[in-house]
């Protein structure tokens, strides 16, 4: 979308000001400029617009009316000999409609055009039919959206679109678009803030899924007493939404194989996958917002992406398995009760060794915390960059590596993964976060350990190609 400026008078805890809105949603900026002619004893008083600011509605000239919500002042500038004072503030959501009150910006339902989502969705109605003589044509089937109740209230909708334009065929570049919106529907009004904390939750979801980052490029409102009526049918008026996401032009789908999961995976399970999604999300969401961040900053080194994934699985160990250094030891003794003496000898040391046993240590450290989730209470064997059954030698040098970064030992550097190693070791943290990941939610052990198979035959492949270029 091209830049979009309006002037208008805002009003702002009771008084008028001029000023002129800028938006360029594809950028995120929404920016309010406010001119102010006054006394100069009055140009200095900064309580009477003050820092934050949740509410500003503005009559656009010549006719419109736009709401503003939750404005930061990001910049105070006075000049003493025009008596004017510039106020710039940064806007988080701009609303093409007019709302009383903060309060009362509601809406009964919204719509929300995520990037990177028709793959992982199914949802392509698009198909081409080769004939004889190397023709074909293209054929578009719409398929139906999938709705999923959330709670008595609630309604989520993975609904695909369609765009074309039947006069363009004889231009040198016909473009057609399809993609999926997720509609979000309530039957109370709810504010804005409703939808779009049940809108990060899903793309949260879809991230943890196709493995990116995934940006909003669209948001619509709709009210139920905003609305026209044409053959005896209501039909609901667009409430154009501008937030300060960001978004490009063009975007590379996920490929499939690549996926996590798909919505079909979700669909398709006789379990309630997205109540257990939202139900343990709080839980999960700062373990998510770990593993997220490897992908959603994609200059990040690769020693901070490792610390991240570390302090995830730690997290999750911590809120879903145990936290206290009791309870972790009947844990070990349960796990390990049916082991055979001798074995049970080797893991116990490794799962509650010296260090843990210690009187003066009252918490799980992380070298036993990584030794459990890695372990997998022997229901999977995860790849260690060797021929080892049992992680814990592996494990060792995570915690080396963890150690080493974050409370630098020069003795220590030669125990640690770097470079290459370093890319391998947080690529298999990654499948057994994963692994738990599907757990949480909810998959059957079936999908969850073929999916967990497939991610390691490629990791294997390329560890062995990897030794056998360097000769070990």
């Amino acid at each position: 979308m091209d830049e979009l400026r309006y002037s208008g008078n805002w009003e702002i805890l009771g008084k008028q000001y001029f000023g002129n809105l800028i938006i360029n949603d594809k950028k995120g900026i929404i920016r309010l400029i406010l001119h102010n002619r006054d006394k100069i004893e009055n140009l200095f008083n900064d309580a009477e617009i003050p820092s934050r600011i949740n509410f500003i509605k503005g009559k656009l000239i010549p006719y419109g009316i736009m709401t503003l919500l939750n404005a930061t002042v990001i910049s105070r500038n006075t000049n003493i000999s025009y008596n004017t004072k510039t106020i710039e503030l940064d806007i988080d959501y701009c609303i093409n409609g007019d709302f009383k009150d903060y309060k009362n910006v509601k809406f009964s339902k919204t719509e929300f055009r995520l990037s990177d989502t028709l793959t992982w969705s199914g949802l392509n109605g698009l198909s081409v039919k080769y004939k004889k003589n190397w023709t074909f044509y293209l054929k578009h089937s719409f398929k139906k959206a999938i709705s999923y109740s959330i709670d008595n209230n609630t309604t989520i909708s993975f609904v695909p679109y369609f765009q074309e334009n039947t006069n363009i065929y004889n231009y040198e570049e016909t473009i057609i678009k399809q993609y999926i919106k997720i509609r979000i529907t309530s039957r109370k009004n709810q504010e804005l803030y409703f939808y779009i904390d049940i809108l990060n939750k899903i793309k949260t979801l879809i991230e943890v899924a196709i493995g990116k980052s995934i940006d909003i490029k669209e948001i619509i409102g709709y009210k139920k007493d905003y609305y026209r009526v044409f053959n005896n049918k209501r039909i609901y008026n667009d409430i154009k939404i501008y937030s300060k996401d960001t978004y490009k032009d063009d975007y590379k789908e996920p490929k499939i194989g690549d996926m996590l999961f798909s919505l079909t995976d979700i669909t398709n399970s006789n379990v309630q996958l997205l109540t257990n999604w939202f139900s343990k999300y709080e839980l999960l969401e700062p373990i998510l917002n770990l593993y997220n961040s490897c992908i959603i900053y994609e200059k990040m080194p690769s020693e901070t992406i490792f610390l991240n994934i570390v302090q995830a699985l730690e997290t999750y160990h911590s809120r879903f398995i145990c936290n206290k250094k009791e309870d972790y030891e009947k844990r070990v003794n349960e796990l390990l009760k049916d082991v055979p003496e001798k074995s049970k000898t080797t893991h116990y040391e490794y799962l509650f060794d010296k260090t843990q046993q210690d009187k003066n240590i009252n918490y799980i450290i992380l070298k036993s915390r990584l030794n459990d989730l890695m372990l997998a209470n022997f229901e999977i064997v995860f790849f260690n960059m060797s021929n080892n059954v049992f992680p814990y030698e592996f494990v060792q040098k995570l915690v080396d590596t963890r150690h080493y970064y974050t409370h630098y030992s020069k003795s220590k550097e030669d125990k640690i993964f770097k470079g290459e190693e370093l890319f391998f070791a947080i690529n298999i943290l990654r499948i057994v976060l994963s692994y738990y990941i599907l757990i949480e939610i909810g998959f059957k052990k079936e999908f969850i350990e073929k999916k967990i198979k497939e991610m390691q035959r490629k990791i294997t492949y390329a560890w062995d190609l990897y030794k056998l270029e360097n000769n070990q």
